[in-house]
């Protein structure tokens, strides 16, 4: 007696993370073998290593996937297997150390239209190779596939923009945490006569944390495929500690007093993305320059929505006279701020020069 028949090997690689917005997702996808049609062959051992080596800008995964394939009777079987992928490529498939690749016709290929729902809206990206399978009565053979999956960063389309952003349209650009999810398909496995415990290992390198958990390191996950359809597991390159904001100019009063204008030069920063830090630099006078002051100011932000609602920010931070006599105070800022342009309202005191409060406005432009 002799089968024949096609089977197909799917994983997938995505990203899930919560948004106001639906995220345009860009996965890599291959996985776990699956005769299409009736096979008495069983599936005896399977394993699969996912090494994704140290965070960096293109996300490359190696993997390999290695299965022992039974054929518990007496007859001859064979069968074509096809591996499906998206953004993946298969470097390699061996079925007991030879190359067993083959070209897949139009009649085969044709067997493969029907993804799994897991994988559907990328059916039009897919690559298949085809594997050749051949089984003597009562032996064991194992395949060995070696691939390598490129996923893209899934984007989050976000209505709430972080302040640095809406104070720095231009050149807040810092880069936030990269965040991908990688997803083995179990259930495919589960067509066969028989099916084992599969073992999944993802090892991740320095710069990753994997399900909350920094690298390097490895999760190992064993799974009964019948009991659960899929493996998930998130992998996340956080972006660095300080994103960068931009300058900014400001002109506004002081009202201590008497009026005297204020005229300001400034750096903006941010990290985490609701703590903005200002280094100023400001020049006040009347007529002419009356002094000079700095000051760093950390400012809890609100964000800003679609551009319209503005970003609040409250913070504090110290003060210094530079000119013409050298005193410590204290600063206390707030600031209404629209993509480009907005108001900071300043509280100063310098308690050494006499000064116990001085209240000013100051329209503020970012770059």
């Amino acid at each position: 007696m002799r089968w024949a028949g096609p089977a197909w090997l799917l994983l997938g690689v995505g990203v899930a993370h919560a948004n106001v917005a639906a995220p345009t997702r860009a996965p890599a996808v291959q996985g776990a073998p699956g005769p299409i049609a009736s096979t008495p062959l069983a599936v005896a051992s399977a394993r699969v290593d996912i090494d994704c080596g140290p965070a960096r800008a293109e996300v490359a995964c190696d993997v390999v996937a290695t299965y022992v394939i039974h054929n518990p009777t007496a007859d001859a079987v064979a069968l074509t297997a096809a591996f499906a992928g998206v953004r993946t490529e298969v470097t390699a498939a061996t079925l007991d150390g030879r190359d067993a690749r083959v070209a897949l016709d139009d009649a085969a290929a044709a067997d493969f239209d029907a993804l799994p729902d897991d994988v559907a809206p990328w059916a039009g990206e897919r690559t298949l190779q085809g594997v050749a399978v051949r089984l003597d009565g009562g032996a064991r053979a194992t395949l060995v596939v070696r691939g390598v999956m490129r996923p893209w960063r899934t984007v989050h389309h976000e209505y709430a923009w972080r302040p640095a952003e809406v104070r720095h349209p231009a050149l807040a650009v810092g880069r936030g945490d990269r965040i991908f999810e990688l997803t083995y398909l179990l259930h495919p496995i589960t067509s066969w006569a028989a099916w084992p415990t599969v073992e999944v290992r993802l090892r991740h390198g320095p710069g990753w944390v994997l399900n909350g958990t920094p690298g390097p390191g490895e999760v190992v996950e064993h799974v009964d495929p019948a009991a659960r359809r899929t493996v998930g597991l998130w992998l996340r390159d956080p972006g660095p500690a300080l994103l960068p904001g931009g300058p900014a100019l400001g002109l506004g009063v002081d009202l201590d007093g008497g009026p005297r204008w204020r005229g300001r030069l400034a750096y903006e920063a941010h990290g985490p993305a609701w703590v903005v830090y200002g280094l100023q630099a400001d020049v006040v006078g009347e007529d002419a320059v009356d002094a000079v002051e700095a000051a760093l100011v950390a400012e809890l932000a609100s964000p800003g929505i679609f551009g319209v609602i503005p970003t609040l920010g409250l913070g504090a931070g110290p003060a210094v006279r530079v000119w013409p006599e050298a005193a410590l105070g204290v600063r206390a800022q707030l600031t209404v701020h629209w993509p480009w342009a907005g108001l900071v309202a300043n509280w100063d005191a310098q308690p050494a020069l006499g000064e116990l409060g001085r209240f000013g406005f100051m329209v503020q432009v970012g770059i």
